[in-house]
């Protein structure tokens, strides 16, 4: 009899615990996180390091580690157990993990999810030395199929692919390819950093790359080497935004000096996401303490000065909420 009494009791205490449905996880306990998926230095590094370290402040004796990488290997990092965390992935990376298309062996649906959206300000420039754009009579992309002229090309270094993703199809429209660019002169894939200074040097006339405005770097350049904005026409641009979840926005002239109008131009975001086999409970803690800092995470950079709570629910079309951060925005009463 007693033993059957210990067992109702126990059984009775079952159904009063609180389950992973209904746990409440509005507490400061530590979280155990990796951080994969961006290289050990530059930009979001910085980024990365300061979101840890308000990890740590929100909930005290947290261990929060990075382990440097690719995006697409933070991705395959995560897949594999070996990261709960996946910063900085623009959509076309998004796209290709779902997918499983190269450089992804296989699809990776399911196995990560959207936490927030870090930023949106990913912005293209299209840059040109005008004695090039000058002697070749370039003033748009569409004049560079046409032309076909010599000259050194840059696009982006090709493990941060969604820009050249972008290009090639800004490329396709005006019937031409990277390859033609090749065939056309010499085709350089390299950061933007380098790339910039092999502009200032002479050794790149024309390149394509995506970053955070004003750029000092930009900005230098044209004191030392006169350079043009090369213009894309918004129509060409629109078609590309709709069809890799990016948006058109118009670079103001009052941005460079050597700019004589507004420019249209292409804008992608950055999502957070994590592994599905990361637990709901530490999604939930992430999303939340970024949440309640929002101030906090705008004075990482001033590139974060768009940074809001309605930027954080935003997603990719193709992204799926990871459980513990759907379960946080539903209790802030912004997700259904």
């Amino acid at each position: 009899m007693k033993r059957l009494m210990a067992l109702a009791f126990g059984a009775a205490v079952a159904l009063v615990q609180p389950t992973a449905a209904n746990a409440d996880f509005n507490d400061n306990k530590p979280i155990t996180i990796t951080t994969g998926g961006i290289s050990s230095q530059g930009f979001f590094k910085v980024v990365v390091e300061s979101l840890h370290a308000l990890y740590r402040d929100v909930y005290p004796g947290s261990s929060v580690t990075f382990k440097p990488g690719s995006i697409a290997g933070g991705m395959v990092q995560a897949t594999k157990g070996e990261a709960d965390i996946i910063p900085a992935i623009p959509p076309v990376e998004y796209k290709a993990a779902l997918d499983g298309t190269e450089p992804f062996a296989s699809s990776m649906k399911g196995k990560f999810g959207h936490l927030f959206t870090i930023m949106n300000n990913l912005e293209f420039y299209f840059i040109a030395t005008k004695a090039w754009a000058d002697k070749n009579g370039i003033k748009t992309v569409a004049d560079i199929g046409r032309v076909k002229p010599k000259g050194n090309y840059a696009l982006s270094a090709k493990g941060t692919f969604y820009i050249n993703v972008a290009a090639e199809e800004i490329f396709k429209t005006y019937g031409f390819s990277s390859a033609d660019l090749e065939k056309w002169g010499s085709l350089q894939w390299v950061a933007s950093g380098p790339m910039i200074d092999d502009m200032r040097d002479g050794k790149v006339d024309f390149f394509i790359v995506a970053g955070f405005h004003p750029d000092q770097r930009l900005a230098d350049l044209a004191k030392s080497r006169e350079v043009v904005w090369i213009s894309v026409e918004p129509a060409t641009l629109q078609k590309v935004a709709d069809k890799l979840d990016m948006s058109v926005f118009t670079m103001p002239k009052s941005m460079y000096a050597f700019m004589t109008k507004d420019e249209p131009s292409l804008r992608a975001a950055v999502s957070y996401a994590a592994a599905s086999a990361t637990s709901e409970e530490t999604a939930y803690k992430i999303t939340k303490a970024v949440w309640n800092n929002i101030d906090r995470v705008k004075a990482i950079h001033p590139s974060f000065k768009e940074f809001s709570r309605e930027l954080m629910v935003s997603k990719f079309k193709i992204a799926d909420y990871h459980p513990g951060a759907a379960r946080f925005y539903r209790e802030q009463g912004v997700l259904k």
